[in-house]
């Protein structure tokens, strides 16, 4: 009992409190409430980084989505402008001087570049 007193006006010294082996209560109570808010801090910091983590995963997973959808989208756009080798026969039998690719000699053969654009034009 001796030793628990010499232990708390030590303690009352060491932190500054005058009133000797009964400010010990004291100054223990306020160190009691430190650990406590420390550890409840703490707790509340892991929260809010799991709580980051999960939001970051989340917005990964959104950019991810938004770049597939995009790709199948510009994709399709590709595809859907492509011209078929019929489409572009079907288009050239319509220019003067075709003749499917042959050239008899007696009549010159368009080019083929400018005929496709001029019946580009013809269609719209």
């Amino acid at each position: 009992r001796d030793k628990t007193k010499v232990a708390c006006k030590e303690l009352a010294d060491y932190v500054g409190e005058d009133g000797g082996e009964r400010a010990a209560t004291e100054v223990l109570l306020i160190l009691s409430e430190f650990t406590t808010n420390i550890n409840l801090a703490v707790k509340k910091h892991d929260n809010i980084k799991e709580a980051e983590a999960r939001k970051e995963t989340a917005r990964k997973r959104r950019e991810e989505a938004l770049a597939k959808t995009s790709e199948k989208k510009m994709s399709k756009d590709v595809g859907s402008n492509e011209i078929t080798s019929i489409q572009r026969k079907q288009l050239f039998k319509d220019t003067p001087n075709f003749r499917g690719g042959k050239n008899d000699g007696n009549t010159p053969q368009a080019d083929p570049r400018q005929a496709f654009l001029q019946s580009i034009k013809k269609s719209r």
